[in-house]
C-alpha cells in the first residue's frame, strides 16, 4: 500500500502535467465566475479596474519574495560549494600605457 501510495504522489500529483490540468481548471473557474459576476450585475468596468490593480501588485510582490528565495538559494549553494583547484598557473599579463592622442 505504501508504495502504491508513493508511485501515485510522485507520477501524479508532482508531476507536471497535473500541476498544468490544475491551473488550467482555476483558469476556467475563474472566467466561468468573472462571466457570471457580469452577466448578473455584479460585477462592471470599476470593478474589474480596481481589481486588475490589486491582482498585479499582489502578483508584483509574489514574484518579488520568489526571487528573493532563488537568489539566496543560489547564494548558499555558492558559499557551501568548495571552489576546485587551479591545476595551471596562471600567466602574468603585462600592462603598458598608450601613447597620448594628439
Amino acid at each position: 500500500m505504501d508504495n502504491l501510495y508513493n508511485y501515485l504522489l510522485t507520477k501524479t500529483l508532482k508531476s507536471d502535467y497535473f500541476k498544468a490540468w490544475i491551473l488550467a481548471q482555476a483558469r476556467h473557474a475563474v472566467t466561468a465566475g468573472g462571466t457570471y459576476l457580469v452577466i448578473h450585475g455584479y460585477a462592471n468596468n470599476e470593478m474589474v479596474n480596481e481589481l486588475l490593480g490589486f491582482v498585479l501588485a499582489a502578483a508584483s510582490f509574489y514574484l518579488a519574495a520568489v526571487d528573493v528565495k532563488l537568489v539566496d538559494g543560489k547564494i548558499k549553494v555558492a558559499l557551501n560549494t568548495i571552489p576546485p583547484t587551479v591545476t595551471d598557473p596562471v600567466t602574468p599579463v603585462e600592462v603598458h600605457e598608450l601613447p597620448p592622442i594628439k
